[in-house]
């Protein structure tokens, strides 16, 4: 019986083989597809976008201290599209402040692959975003801040009313 059977397997082996060949291109499941060129590839930060930036913070050492014993940062705010931004909220161990962590914003935004001006660390207390001891964190969209402005809406035409509003400028997102 184990004869007879190793012809049907290789003829059934030979089949799936035939059937996957003649689909590779049509079917591809997601962990085989190659990479799609769409303008969002690279853009994704998340909680472990950010843990592994500050791990590599290494001009505090509280900071690299704190994570060598285990300690992980808590997100009050989880890392939220925002527009044309992630804002994300989390706690920084005892010892670090968030002026240590703003001072190491051009190691951070490199981190995080941006441009400098594209991250924004601040005192989530102090912003309102968070509770005291946390840090707030503005990442824009790659390139989204070197773009010219839109025109300013009054620019040629229109009226404004000073009790209603008046257009002042443009917000990234």
């Amino acid at each position: 019986m184990a004869r007879s059977c190793l012809p049907c397997r290789g003829s059934a082996w030979g089949a799936l083989w035939w059937t996957g060949r003649s689909h590779a291109n049509a079917n591809l499941t997601g962990w085989l597809a190659p990479p799609k060129d769409d303008d969002d590839a690279g853009l994704v930060i998340t909680a472990d976008t950010i843990v592994l930036a500050l791990q590599n913070l290494d001009k505090v050492p509280a900071l690299r201290r704190a994570f060598k014993d285990g300690w992980r940062p808590v997100f009050h705010t989880l890392p939220v599209r925002d527009g044309r931004r992630y804002s994300a909220v989390f706690s920084v161990p005892l010892g670090v402040t968030t002026g240590m962590i703003a001072d190491q914003r051009p190691v951070l935004a490199r981190n995080v692959h941006r441009a400098e001006v594209e991250v924004w660390p601040s005192d989530g207390e102090k912003s309102g975003a968070g509770p005291a001891g946390t840090v707030a964190v503005w990442i824009a969209y790659p390139g989204v801040l070197s773009k010219p402005a839109p025109e300013y809406p009054l620019m040629h035409e229109g009226t404004a009313d000073v009790f209603t509003g008046v257009p002042a400028g443009v917000v990234a997102r």
